[in-house]
């Protein structure tokens, strides 16, 4: 059995960085799949392991940018799409590069979840 494409079965909505948090409609709208990243855990002043860094599995070809290289702020993604939850992109890079099941990864850290509601 060959290698297969990731699924991608939630959405999510890409905008072009440069403001505090994403303005307007989304520059891009994709499916894509969420996964943890179990050893990037950042340790707090009271030693509790903390993470906030996940790998976004993209289509290949996706258009998402990240903070190197480059003068242009990173990308802003809101994953879930809807969620309110939003992440800055930190690395992109191509997986399978040239194969069949080729896809896009990206490391995104989260920006901002949403307010609690009263």
């Amino acid at each position: 059995m060959g290698y297969r494409v990731p699924s991608m079965p939630i959405t999510a909505n890409i905008w072009r960085g440069g403001a505090p948090l994403p303005v307007g409609p989304p520059q891009i709208v994709t499916k894509c799949q969420l996964r943890l990243i179990k050893d990037a855990f950042i340790i707090s002043a009271s030693v509790v392991p903390y993470n906030n860094r996940s790998l976004l599995i993209l289509p290949k070809g996706t258009d998402i940018r990240s903070l190197q290289p480059g003068p242009l702020p990173a990308d802003f993604v809101e994953v879930p799409a809807g969620t309110g939850i939003y992440w800055n992109v930190l690395t992109v890079g191509d997986v399978a590069k040239g194969f069949a099941n080729e896809y896009r990864a990206a490391t995104i850290s989260c920006y901002s979840y949403p307010l609690p509601r009263p």
